[in-house]
């Protein structure tokens, strides 16, 4: 140590040890030498749990288990530079040889604190490099060693190695490259479609944040968003994703196009501190863009917080017209409880529900219970990750209102998705078709209309379309399907196509949806056929214009 180092040492009254500013400049002298850096080690140490033993234990006993891990530390390492850095957390340069057994003594000393608060003494160490010339980033890294060790109970040590480098460092290029990337436009919203399930027609989108940098090409959401959540500016990544949402919306209605609902993903960050629904509302509106094409999409991780700050939060967007949407639901465990506090539009299911769900009936039980549930309560589905047509049929039959996913289009930039050649659904038709889907075709009660459950009776039914006098099935459940193929037809599709011909009860079931528009009540017609006597129920459900949405029940009574 120098005579200059001498000179500035100042020591933590707490623990004996040199206060952190000393340590910084002890600690730069020290690899500022050249006879001596390439034999150092720089240990970073954080005491786990130390919060706990405070709780149990009271502030002076923790100060006392302080006191002796400084006096600990400074009698196995006597000659080397050792610091206080912060309430239960430690530093030392030292000779790198024997560095793991003198470490591992230390964590012996340790043992008898941890009295069932599983306090735990992790040290990270770091090995500086020829190309290291400041000993607070020699620092960070024993620091980014340590931290990994974070529950890992069974472990003393790591080591910063090549991993948490380029964990580091990718790191450190995504907070000192951000604002550049989002004024450049290199950090934007890439697109993917929602499609009606029963219709088949593009009904929204939602909105994710993608990073094209220019020397590193792509990174990934998972690499980015943890850091900016981390850092605490993920609200600027949100915010910055909703300006640009709201200025593709305004480009498609400035060029006469036919703008659809997005919805943005807000982040846990977002709900603390500041008035996110105010920041939002004043980007949408400085827009022109009505909130209705606007919805907000939430995870359950907000629900670790205030929960009357967040009700407060999701009201306040629902008041201002926006729809709320509980995203990844199912993934935790805290989302059934969420349901009883907050009010959601929306559910979008986690894809994991579809994870072997033909080959698991408890897949298809949970998917079923889940979407019944939110009929009842008046909420919308959506599922996510849905890769093929047999899933898609399924979600369509079982009344999941939209779907998301590879089937129909990766992410993707606007130019692109916004040009796909799917149909897309007509602004007027969204409340039709969503009142639609508010019918419960897994229920023996679709329509809600009967208390007792013991009187149902589980009906063949299928949700109808009729439009300029084409009938279309829209979907219908497994009974239905046995219905048709009891009643001698091969298909759900050749029944549809028989309800289109000039046949006596075709024309018959077509004059009963006119009186049942006409009359405002349903309307029941008792017929037989291939030796059935059956009853088929008509109700309406829905009109918009020339559309008209119709429940059908069906009964057979007795062979014949």
């Amino acid at each position: 140590m120098s005579e200059h180092s001498k000179d500035v040492e100042q020591i933590d009254e707490l623990t004996g040890l040199s206060t952190f500013d000393s340590f910084r400049i002890l600690a730069q002298d020290v690899l500022d030498d050249p006879t001596i850096r390439n034999d150092i080690a720089f240990v970073y140490f954080n005491v786990e749990n130390f919060r706990s033993y405070n709780e149990k234990f009271g502030f002076a006993a923790g100060s006392d288990c302080l006191r002796l891990i400084g006096q600990t530390i400074q009698a196995i390492f006597p000659q080397e530079i050792c610091s206080h850095v912060a309430t239960d957390h430690f530093c030392i340069v030292a000779d790198k040889n024997e560095i793991e057994e003198k470490i591992k003594q230390i964590c012996e000393e340790l043992r008898p604190f941890r009295m069932e608060t599983h306090m735990q003494l992790h040290a990270g160490i770091y090995f500086p490099t020829p190309d290291d010339f400041e000993c607070t980033l020699c620092m960070d890294k024993a620091k980014i060693a340590c931290d990994s060790l974070k529950h890992q109970y069974d472990s003393m040590f790591g080591y910063y190695d090549e991993k948490l480098d380029d964990e580091y460092q990718r790191t450190r290029y995504i907070i000192e490259h951000f604002d550049d990337a989002i004024e450049k436009g290199y950090i934007r919203a890439w697109f993917q479609p929602l499609v009606r399930s029963f219709t088949g027609e593009i009904s929204g989108y939602e909105a994710l944040a993608r990073w094209l940098d220019p020397d590193l090409g792509f990174i990934s959401p998972a690499d980015f968003v943890p850091v900016l959540e981390k850092y605490h500016i993920i609200r600027r990544l949100d915010l910055a994703v909703t300006q640009y949402v709201c200025n593709v919306q305004k480009k498609i209605m400035e060029n006469g196009g036919q703008i659809m609902p997005v919805s943005i993903n807000l982040s846990q960050q977002d709900f603390v501190g500041g008035d996110i629904v105010s920041e939002i509302d004043e980007i949408v509106l400085d827009s022109g863009i009505p909130s209705e094409y606007i919805n907000i999409e939430i995870t359950e991780s907000i629900f670790s917080l205030d929960s009357e700050r967040v009700k407060n939060i999701i009201d306040a967007f629902r008041l201002q017209g926006y729809e709320v949407w509980m995203d990844d639901f199912g993934s935790g465990y805290s989302s059934l409880n969420s349901m009883q506090m907050f009010t959601f539009d929306c559910l979008k299911l986690d894809m994991s529900f579809l994870a072997g769900f033909n080959e698991s009936k408890n897949s298809k039980i949970i998917i079923e219970s889940v979407i019944g549930m939110t009929k009842q309560l008046g909420i919308r589905t959506i599922a996510e990750g849905v890769e093929s047509v047999e899933e898609a049929e399924y979600l369509r039959q079982v009344g999941c209102d939209q779907i998301q996913g590879f089937l129909y289009s990766k992410p993707g930039p606007f130019e692109e998705i916004f040009n796909i050649d799917m149909p897309k659904e007509n602004t007027g038709l969204r409340k039709y078709h969503e009142k639609i889907g508010t019918i419960n075709l897994l229920s023996q009660d679709p329509l809600g209309n009967e208390e007792d459950e013991t009187k149902k009776i589980k009906f063949p039914m299928s949700l109808v379309e009729e439009y300029n006098g084409k009938i279309t099935l829209l979907t219908f459940n497994e009974s239905f399907t046995d219905y048709v193929h009891m009643l001698g037809f091969a298909s759900v599709n050749e029944a549809e196509s028989f309800l289109n011909t000039d046949d006596d009860a075709a024309i018959n079931v077509k004059q009963l949806m006119e009186n049942v528009i006409r009359n405002d009540k349903f309307e029941v017609c008792h017929y037989s056929r291939n030796g059935h006597r059956c009853t088929l129920q008509i109700n309406s459900i829905a009109n918009y214009r020339s559309r008209n949405a119709y429940l059908l029940l069906g009964l057979v009574a007795e062979d014949e």
